[in-house]
This record gives C-alpha cells, sequence and structure tokens, in this order.
C-alpha cells in the first residue's frame, strides 16, 4: 500500500515518544499489505473498525488510534488522523 499523509504519524511520535515504535511497526505492515477490502485488513490487524467510511487501527494494544481512509483499488491509504485512546473518544466520527 502507499501512504499519503506519513507527515500525521512523524508529527504525532514526535509529542509522543512511546508511540514510535509501536507505528513504525504499524507503517511497515501496511506498506507490505496487498488488501483488496477490508475483510483483507482483519488478518493483519484482527482489531482494525470500519466506522463507515473509515477504517481505526488500534495501535499498541488500543493505546493509540489511527483514523484512515483506503482506497482498495489504488491501493492506498490516507491517514487522516492519529491519536492517543483519549483523543479518539472526543473524535467525532
Amino acid at each position: 500500500m502507499l501512504i499519503q499523509n506519513r507527515q500525521a504519524l512523524e508529527t504525532f511520535w514526535d509529542k509522543h515518544q512511546g508511540a514510535k515504535k509501536a507505528l513504525e511497526s504499524w507503517l511497515n505492515k501496511v506498506l507490505a499489505a496487498d488488501w483488496n477490502n477490508f475483510a483483507e485488513v482483519r488478518p493483519t490487524f484482527n482489531s482494525a473498525s470500519y466506522v463507515k467510511p473509515w477504517i481505526i487501527f488500534n495501535v499498541a494494544g488500543n493505546k493509540y488510534r489511527v483514523q484512515s481512509e483506503i482506497d482498495f483499488k489504488r491501493k492506498i491509504i490516507k491517514i487522516l488522523r492519529v491519536g492517543t485512546h483519549d483523543e479518539y473518544d472526543s473524535w467525532n466520527l
């Protein structure tokens, strides 16, 4: 998959030093993925949720959340925002 807005990850892990390793691991799995639909995301990230039209990834045991949009046809994942579990609770999804 191609990544759009990787800067959101980097900005987040610069603020939350403990997040970098977990988010880099998530990023590497996404870059290696070749998903065609949400069902194919689940074996890689079994805690991912489809909250139409977004896919929410739980990272580091629900410590962090990545809100994304995936264009499965073009193999592009767009990172919309990254936050802590508490920040996620305040997002209007």
